[in-house]
């Protein structure tokens, strides 16, 4: 088994503030969605981290489920996540987002032949200026360019982050993010399951009016919007998979944000899994992707075990 020395704690990367924003505009909404009840109960232990094995493998490979909005400065509360991210001969996440991914996904955010005041109304639009006044200290400005659902994603990160501020205090980076570029510095490969375009599309590329509903929605009910995001921080810190699993059932729309569920969970698990078989023969993978993605009939946990692998979870 390959050895890597650990870096510091927080990787020095070319990225700048605005990079960063632009990123957890990107992720935060493929975090924040549900599967049904049913799916809540079928993985009941409470680990982020499996260990996938059997199967003719030769060494085992890990999985491990991220919230996209903690920093890498959490997974020193995870050594048993980190040990394993450390000793790995490869790394496997959603999608690598270099420079020219952020510029991408910076039109792709945008709105075009239209405004923000023509999608919600004058209405909505001045009470969101009041919020995002009230949340950030600053004006929304700009930020009244970007489409509906990136503003939507936005306002999940305004809940009082009180004791969680050291993981997500903006001086870090994302643990997916930093996943890639760490490993990459070390020369180490790094395996991307999708492309950045596909997870633009299935986000930003939804009609404008169901996009501006979700939003007014969010608007509406920010109080409980903000409950529901610190709940989710929690339920993840708990390593409660079925717990963040049944948040649509307790939210409805606000958890799910209006998305496609069937696109944005089903499809895409069915892709990554048609990618892993390859992927553990190579042996001794750290796989990170969003916490959703590893529960339910199509997560990857049951999907991995029913092509005849054991899955078990790692506790720290």
């Amino acid at each position: 088994m390959k050895q890597v020395n650990n870096t510091p704690k927080t990787t020095q990367a070319k990225f700048t503030f605005d990079d960063l924003f632009v990123y957890f505009l990107l992720f935060v909404p493929l975090f924040v969605f549900g599967q049904s009840s049913s799916d809540a109960t079928e993985i009941s232990e409470k680990s982020l981290l499996w260990e996938v094995s059997g199967n003719g493998l030769e060494e085992p490979s890990y999985v491990f489920g991220t919230y996209h909005l903690l920093q890498d400065s959490y997974l020193e509360e995870l050594p048993h996540v980190r040990q394993r991210y450390d000793n790995a001969d490869g790394i496997v996440v959603e999608t690598v987002i270099d420079t020219a991914a952020i510029m991408k996904m910076t039109m792709g955010m945008m709105l075009q032949g239209t405004s923000l005041e023509e999608l919600i109304g004058k209405k909505d639009l001045k009470k969101l200026e009041k919020i995002w006044e009230d949340k950030t200290g600053t004006p929304l400005g700009m930020a009244k360019s970007f489409k509906p659902a990136v503003l939507s994603g936005q306002l999940m990160s305004f809940f009082d982050k009180g004791d969680l501020s050291a993981y997500m205090n903006g001086q870090g980076l994302p643990m997916d993010m930093y996943f890639a570029l760490n490993a990459r510095q070390q020369g180490r490969p790094v395996h991307s399951l999708e492309s950045i375009d596909l997870q633009m599309n299935l986000l930003y590329g939804t009609p404008l009016e169901e996009q501006a509903d979700i939003l007014k929605l969010s608007i509406a009910n920010i109080d409980e919007y903000l409950t529901m995001s610190r709940e989710l921080v929690d339920l993840y810190i708990a390593q409660d998979l079925g717990g963040m699993a049944g948040l649509d059932d307790k939210y409805g729309d606000l958890a799910t944000m209006g998305l496609d569920m069937a696109d944005l969970l089903d499809k895409r698990n069915n892709s990554w899994m048609e990618q892993m078989p390859e992927l553990l023969e190579k042996g001794n993978q750290f796989i990170a992707v969003g916490s959703l993605h590893l529960i339910g009939e199509t997560g990857l946990i049951n999907a991995l075990r029913a092509e005849g692998y054991t899955v078990t979870p790692v506790y720290n």
